[in-house]
């Protein structure tokens, strides 16, 4: 049992890891089709800084990503074996 939780946490934490990284390929990508599609200027448009989103767009690119992200990163620790204390 002790293996299988071990090898658990470490699936989590590299799904977790896989999720960070596509939110950050995601992110510029979707800044990205904003400039293209959507700007005056395409061509002086850059990413914007997630703490200068507006609400919805905060909550949908930014908070709900790394909410699961969060949870997968908790779930890994929950999961994981602990070592035995020495003390008693």
């Amino acid at each position: 049992m002790q293996t299988f939780r071990k090898w658990a946490a470490r699936l989590l934490y590299w799904l977790a890891a896989l999720g960070g990284v596509l939110w950050i390929v995601g992110y510029i990508y979707i800044a990205g089709m904003a400039c293209a599609y959507g700007a005056a200027d395409p061509s002086n448009c850059g990413v914007p800084s997630p703490w200068t989103l507006g609400r919805e767009d905060f909550t949908f690119l930014v908070a709900i990503p790394l909410g699961f992200i969060a949870a997968l990163v908790l779930l890994g620790w929950l999961i994981s074996p602990r070592r035995a204390s020495l003390s008693r």
